[in-house]
C-alpha cells in the first residue's frame, strides 16, 4: 500500500512544480522580509513535503536492484489516460490564486480523493513522471508490468522477464536488468 501511494504522491510532481512556482512569494516573502500569511506557508510546505518524499521515491526507483522474475501470458499496451490524468491538476492550479483555508482544505480533501482512487483502483499506469522517464505500464495476467524496454522486447522475454516487485501486483522491468540477459 505504501509504494502505491508513493507512486500517486510521484504522479503529481509536476503539479507541485506548477504550484510552487504559483507561490513563489513564500519563501521569496520569507527571505526578504514579507510575511506570507499562515494558509499560504502552510500551503507551500505541504507541497514541499509532498515533492521532497516524491524525489527520495524517485531516487530509490532509480536504484532498486533486479531480486526476481516474472513469466506472464499476455501483455496490454496502455491507452492515453495519462494525459486524461493530467487535467487532474487543473483545479487546484485554477483555485491557488483565491487563497484561504477553505480552499487549501478543499484542495486537499480533491488531493486525496484521487490518492485513494488512483490507489483502489490500481490506476499505476498513469503516472506522467514515469513516462516522462521513458517508462510505461503494462497490463498482464500477472498485474503490473512497469518498464522501459520496448514493447516487442517485453514479448520475446515473457517467459523469463527479469526485475523486482515494487507492490503486490507491480513488477519493474528495467532495459538495465537485461545486461545478463540477451533478448533472443
Amino acid at each position: 500500500m505504501i509504494a502505491k501511494l508513493l507512486m500517486f504522491l510521484v504522479s503529481y510532481i509536476p503539479l507541485y512544480i506548477f504550484l510552487m512556482i504559483l507561490k513563489w512569494e513564500v519563501p521569496y516573502g520569507v527571505f526578504w522580509g514579507a510575511s506570507p500569511d499562515v494558509v499560504t506557508i502552510l500551503f507551500y510546505l505541504t507541497l514541499l513535503l509532498f515533492f521532497i518524499i516524491s524525489i527520495g521515491w524517485l531516487i530509490f526507483f532509480r536504484f532498486i536492484k533486479n531480486n526476481n522474475s516474472l513469466s506472464f501470458d499476455d501483455l496490454n499496451r496502455p491507452d492515453d489516460t495519462v494525459i486524461s490524468y493530467v487535467f487532474t491538476y487543473i483545479v487546484p492550479i485554477l483555485s491557488v490564486t483565491s487563497g484561504g483555508l477553505e480552499i487549501f482544505l478543499v484542495n486537499l480533501l480533491l488531493f486525496f480523493m484521487v490518492a485513494i482512487l488512483y490507489v483502489r483502483m490500481q490506476l499505476f499506469y498513469i503516472n506522467p513522471i514515469l513516462t516522462l522517464f521513458g517508462y510505461i505500464t503494462y497490463m498482464s495476467n500477472q498485474g503490473f508490468i512497469v518498464s522501459n524496454i520496448p514493447y516487442n522486447d517485453l514479448l520475446r522475454l515473457k517467459n523469463n522477464l527479469p526485475g523486482c516487485y515494487l507492490a503486490n501486483g507491480v513488477f519493474l522491468a528495467k532495459r538495465s536488468y537485461l545486461q545478463n540477459n540477451k533478448i533472443e
